[in-house]
């Protein structure tokens, strides 16, 4: 029983270990995602400064550079790690089917890399829009030069990525001249780098987007109960409001029930201080309280009888023992509109 018991124990403390070092893992991929996302937005920034300044600023392009580097690192540590948390749940599925543990971590890991993907789909836009921007940028700069390109012409140059092909038949005499064509350059070095960077993450990419499209379905269905375990949470409150009004009418009505009661109470005490004086105790008597379908109260034949007739009639008789000052109680309920008949002697 002991051995059993400590087996118990062990397994207890292993699996709460597995799911702390579990929540560490997701909470790590996680800020690694966030720590990306938030690079990305860096980057857009050193982006619009590059393409508004006059000039190449080197120690703008080196931030972005290293920007890039790090978000190139930081998501290859991110993929590998959901790689692992992916065969970690393979195998869970295969020890224990459907258990509450393996959908959670399913569903963590679902979440994670639709997240990674998002992050990524941004980055490569802002790759994408930064080309075409310096592309544009370049297309005006030959423009000023006095050589007009199209958008396959200028395609094909960049394809060719021989910078001297921007510098064919442009006379380089003005200072302005040669300014323009330090520009085309750095836009086209800028233009290969991104292609560069592109083709790098390219694989990556689409391997998460591959395993996210094929996770959609599931997602969706999570996305499904979370929605009707919303409705039901809200069809629960509601009800909980009705039962707590209800429970408020029903607290009311015992109230009511208990002031009525020590109201009887009170009456009868009255009536038997009143009576307990009398010398005959034999006689009949019925004083009336109040209307026809008021209170009745009465002594007959050593009896109190109280009559109420709104709509039920209520019959409490206090028979005294004989001999002594204690009372027996009791209690009828009758019909509607009954009224008590004085018996004729």
């Amino acid at each position: 029983m002991q051995k059993s018991t400590c087996i118990l124990l062990r397994r207890s403390t292993i699996d709460h270990i597995q799911k702390v070092h579990m929540a560490e893992k997701v909470e790590e991929i996680r800020e690694n995602i966030e720590k990306i996302q938030g690079n990305v937005e860096e980057v857009k920034k050193k982006h619009s400064a590059i393409l508004s300044a006059p000039q190449t600023d080197e120690k703008v392009k080196q931030e972005l550079e290293d920007l890039m580097a790090d978000i190139k690192k930081t998501a290859n540590r991110v993929r590998a790690k959901l790689k692992v948390m992916e065969q970690n749940i393979e195998q869970l599925e295969q020890t224990s089917m459907m258990s509450a543990d393996f959908r959670i971590r399913k569903t963590q890991h679902s979440m994670l890399s639709q997240k990674f993907v998002e992050v990524m789909t941004d980055y490569n836009k802002t790759q994408t829009d930064y080309r075409e921007r310096c592309k544009a940028r370049i297309q005006r700069q030959l423009e000023i030069t006095g050589k007009v390109t199209t958008n396959d012409e200028l395609e094909e140059m960049l394809e060719s990525g021989n910078p001297a092909i921007f510098t064919q038949g442009i006379i380089m005499e003005t200072q302005q001249a040669k300014q323009t064509l330090a520009d085309i350059e750095a836009r086209h070095a800028d233009i290969i780098k991104l292609e560069n960077s592109i083709r790098e993450l390219h694989d990556m990419f689409m391997d998460m987007a591959m395993l996210v499209e094929s996770q959609g379905e599931m997602i969706d269905r999570i996305e499904y109960h979370c929605e009707h375990a919303r409705d039901y949470i809200e069809t629960a409150v509601q009800d909980t409001k009705k039962a707590l009004a209800y429970q408020s009418k029903a607290r009311r009505k015992k109230i009511c029930l208990i002031i009525a009661g020590s109201v009887i109470l009170l009456i009868l005490i009255i009536i038997i201080v009143y009576y307990s004086g009398e010398e005959d105790n034999d006689h009949d008597l019925c004083d009336h309280l109040g209307s026809d379908t008021g209170v009745h109260l009465g002594w007959c034949s050593g009896n109190v009888i109280l009559q109420l007739a709104a709509p039920y009639t209520i019959l409490l008789i206090l028979q005294p023992y004989t001999g002594g000052s204690k009372f027996q109680i009791f209690c009828f309920l009758s019909f509607p509109n009954c009224r008590l008949q004085r018996k004729k002697k």
